[in-house]
């Protein structure tokens, strides 16, 4: 699997507890916030250091992405086959952490091929909870898709 290397540097633990190992490297060359993040001097975050903030000697790096959300976006940084999503809710997650950790290409990217996806349409079905969702999650182009779409019911 991508995210079990031997030679990560740094773990990323999903809500849901999940570890992958990681590169430092990539992480700063795909993103602005990691790069801040990850050349913050370790005895910054030294205070509440406990077992938890290693994974085989490695820091761990709690995130707030489910795992499926987080091994999606780490898809969209490292050289391996993409990992869609399925759902249009599983589409603004997913560009909701790209906006968050500063990854504005890809939100880019993502938003192309979302464009192309069946799956990921809003429709007058979906619309409302799409325009929640996207709101909630500060996806402003979304949120105004939706409305867009509501308002033509």
């Amino acid at each position: 699997a991508p995210f079990d290397q031997s030679d990560s540097d740094v773990v990323l633990r999903s809500s849901t507890g999940v570890n992958f190992f990681a590169h430092k490297v990539i992480l700063r060359m795909a993103s602005p916030f990691f790069e801040t993040m990850l050349s913050l001097p370790q005895s910054a975050a030294a205070s509440s250091i406990n077992s938890e903030d290693f994974v085989d000697g490695l820091p761990c790096i709690r995130m707030s992405e489910d795992t499926q959300t987080l091994h999606r976006l780490l898809t969209f940084i490292y050289p391996v086959s993409l990992s869609m999503p399925k759902t249009v809710k599983e589409s603004l997650l997913l560009l909701s952490a790209f906006q968050k950790y500063q990854l504005d290409d890809r939100m880019a990217v993502l938003r192309r091929l979302l464009a192309s996806e069946k799956s990921c349409v809003i429709d007058k079905f979906n619309a409302v909870e799409v325009f929640g969702l996207a709101h909630q999650h500060r996806l402003v182009e979304e949120a105004l898709r939706a409305a867009r779409v509501s308002l033509k019911v």
